[in-house]
């Protein structure tokens, strides 16, 4: 929206009664009596026809540049407070813009840090998996070995049993133990897949006493005899290899477990990793939250700042606007020229015009504060003392 235009009396009369926004060392009241009698004094100044008659109107007028001027050394020192609030504000902003910056990158690798930790997991959790397959494939494996050394054990038991037996036999045993121990060796050649015709020749051989046997007898049992060395040297050769095996089997079966001890532990420090890791993600998005908040209230404390500090620059362009107002506004016309003109007279009118300019440019220092309250007085009947133009009343004031 457009400023209004003022007039230089307005611009003048608008600082000098606004104490509040314009502040000076002035009065509260004179100021106001000033402010409501300028048109007044401007009027007579420019109306007097002597320099009489513009002495008091001068005199109040530099009475209104002293305060004016003194709001001006005020405005000029709220600026210097406006730019080092500015100043300050502006470098806790780049603080709190620096505080941010750290945080969000913190909060970057914190989410780094638990993508990074959670694909360790999800592959950690897939090794564990595997090796836990691994295990149990071992472990069933090694089961099976040990059952068939476990078997075969009991197979190279037998044989030796057998072996036994059939040196029993070979010798001679009792009657009553006879048959059922020549059953046992049958049968287990039998079991064994022995030729029919060794089954059918060792039958009848085991069941003669020593001193009945036949050298076709004799045979057989060393035949028999033979067979069964063949069969448990296999069974010994078996049942060394088997032990390798399960040697084997065991060792296996042991680092397949400490394996899997390894991996369970890894994915088990992953998974402790991963919890502290979006425990400390929380805390870096909750510094982020407060630090963008804190930065948010810099920045908006910086724009207050900026805002006062441009709102007393409109203030102090005012009161320079109203300075070089009241200046045009204290330029009056010329005096009339004298009805008569002698080298005197002259010389009188150039007298007084010096004093006029020793007037108008007198130093707002110079009025004191007696000066000050007896021109407040003055105004009070000011009409009756620039030339009677207008005769004042008790409490009239100015109109």
């Amino acid at each position: 929206m457009p400023r209004k235009v003022m007039s230089d009396s307005e611009k003048v009369t608008a600082v000098l009664a606004d104490c509040a926004e314009y502040p000076a060392s002035a009065a509260v009241g004179l100021r106001a009596v000033l402010a409501k009698g300028l048109p007044e004094v401007v009027d007579v100044l420019r109306n007097a026809t002597t320099l009489a008659e513009r002495e008091v109107p001068r005199e109040l007028l530099q009475m209104i540049t002293k305060i004016l001027r003194n709001a001006s050394e005020c405005c000029l020192e709220l600026l210097k407070d406006d730019q080092v609030a500015v100043e300050e504000a502006s470098a806790l902003c780049d603080a709190g813009d620096a505080s941010h910056d750290s945080s969000s990158a913190t909060l970057e690798e914190a989410r780094a840090r638990v993508e990074q930790l959670n694909s360790e997991v999800n592959a950690a959790r897939e090794t564990a998996a595997t090796e836990q397959s691994n295990h149990a494939d071992v472990e069933a494996a090694t089961k099976h070995i040990l059952e068939s050394q476990a078997t075969l054990e009991k197979e190279v038991a037998l044989s030796r049993q057998i072996a036994v037996l059939v040196q029993d036999l070979e010798a001679g045993v009792p009657a009553t133990a006879l048959a059922s121990m020549v059953d046992v060796v049958l049968g287990y050649l039998a079991d064994k897949g022995a030729e029919q015709a060794l089954q059918v020749a060792a039958h009848s051989a085991l069941q003669r006493l020593p001193a009945e046997r036949q050298a076709f007898d004799v045979a057989t049992l060393e035949a028999m005899k033979a067979v069964l060395a063949e069969w448990q040297a296999h069974l010994d050769e078996k049942l060394a290899m088997s032990a390798a095996a399960v040697e084997g089997a065991k060792a296996e079966r042991v680092g397949a477990w400490a394996i899997l001890t390894l991996a369970r532990e890894r994915l088990a420090d992953l998974e402790e990793a991963s919890t502290q890791a979006e425990q400390a993600l929380e805390v870096a998005a909750l510094a982020t939250r407060e630090a963008e908040s804190e930065r948010k209230s810099l920045r908006k404390a910086l724009s207050e700042r900026l805002v006062q500090q441009t709102l007393t620059e409109v203030k102090a362009s005012e009161i320079n606007e109203a300075l070089a107002a009241l200046g045009r506004l204290s330029d009056p016309t010329p005096l009339p020229a004298p009805a008569h003109d002698t080298v005197q007279d002259v010389a009188m009118t150039q007298d007084v015009e010096d004093v006029e300019d020793v007037m108008m440019t007198k130093e707002v220092e110079d009025v004191t504060v007696t000066k000050e309250v007896t021109m407040t007085k003055d105004i009070e009947t000011f009409p009756a003392l620039v030339g009677g133009r207008r005769v004042a009343t008790a409490g009239a004031g100015f109109a």
